[in-house]
């Protein structure tokens, strides 16, 4: 768990220096990282930082890495220990009063950043903006993005406190957020260093430690898709690392008294079940025990009986027990 530090006036003014530090982990794609450091304007208050994960040097030539006519400061890892550990290491370089992060095959859009300036001298901690999406080499239009596209509408549009705790703490991505420097730090807010969903437990810490966000209605961001990116790999190791970590986010929102805001597990149960036999299912009860948390708990917003059995037996035209009360 982290936890609240004070810092002399120096750190501060080392916040200070830029007014947004950009954080890039890569990995052996670097033509795509030069197209993501490409879509940053090129101005004096802005800090790029790429760590580079232990790229193979048959790909990467490190003698002109990155290979990019403008200033970037780069942290090249001895180890390969994925995107959060990569974050992790950008964090202890930044210097910009707000940081942004951005995956090396993704990209800005043409007016993030005079977007992000309409919202430096506000007083929120986290703005959340939209995100677009699309193949990463044709860049046709995808749907990758459009659950979080509907989590802002939804504050836009009614910006309740329920649907505000929704964008606190529903949005797992750093990417396309506009996060205030001084709350990750002074709340030693770390990314955990697993290879895949090592962005769930950073952003509920920074949902708990700072309540006031804001959502945007305009995209800043393109979220890409990519074969043979971890987004789009699935395997017993991926899928069983990814429910964990949400099992691990359940207790979290237990602990701070927010149990409502628990995500639904019984639907990933069943999957690995359906993709990967009774076996792997019994491993996902196994984790469940570990942490008091039970998997097979529901959670649904309002909506139909129908719709409620849709999520958890997709393949399913009606419930199980469409002759029961439930």
């Amino acid at each position: 768990m982290t936890h609240i530090e004070s810092f002399s006036n120096n750190t501060e003014i080392r916040f200070h220096k830029y007014k947004y530090s950009v954080i890039i982990p890569h990995w052996n794609i670097p033509e795509l990282l030069k197209r993501c450091i490409n879509s940053i304007p090129i101005r004096d208050d802005i800090q790029i930082i790429v760590v580079d994960d232990n790229s193979s040097s048959d790909i990467v030539d490190f003698k002109i890495f990155p290979d990019v006519s403008r200033d970037v400061e780069t942290i090249i890892n001895t180890k390969n220990g994925g995107a959060g550990y990569a974050r992790n290491k950008g964090l202890e370089r930044a210097k910009g009063e707000w940081i942004l992060f951005a995956d090396a095959d993704d990209f800005f859009t043409e007016n993030a950043f005079s977007l992000f300036d309409q919202y430096v001298s506000s007083k929120y901690d986290v703005i959340h903006f939209k995100h677009d999406s699309c193949f990463s080499d044709t860049l046709e239009k995808t749907n990758r993005s459009v659950e979080y596209a509907v989590l802002i509408d939804k504050y836009c549009n009614n910006p309740s406190d329920r649907n505000h705790k929704k964008l606190r703490f529903w949005t797992p991505t750093p990417c396309g957020k506009l996060i205030r420097h001084s709350i990750i730090k002074k709340n030693e807010i770390l990314f955990d260093e697993t290879m895949v969903s090592n962005d769930v437990m950073f952003s509920a810490y920074l949902g708990f430690y700072s309540s006031n966000h804001i959502g945007v209605n305009q995209s800043t961001y393109v979220a890409t898709r990519r074969v043979g990116s971890l987004t789009q790999t699935i395997n017993k190791e991926i899928s069983h690392q990814r429910f964990e970590t949400r099992v691990k986010f359940n207790l979290f929102m237990k602990k701070i008294g927010l149990p409502e805001l628990q995500v639904n597990l019984a639907s990933k149960s069943f999957k690995a079940l359906l993709n990967f036999g009774p076996n792997e299912l019994f491993k996902y009860i196994k984790i469940g025990y570990k942490y008091r948390i039970n998997i097979f708990r529901i959670t649904f917003s309002s909506i139909s009986k129908k719709e409620k059995w849709k999520k958890i037996f997709p393949c399913q035209s009606k419930s199980p027990l469409h002759n029961t009360k439930i």
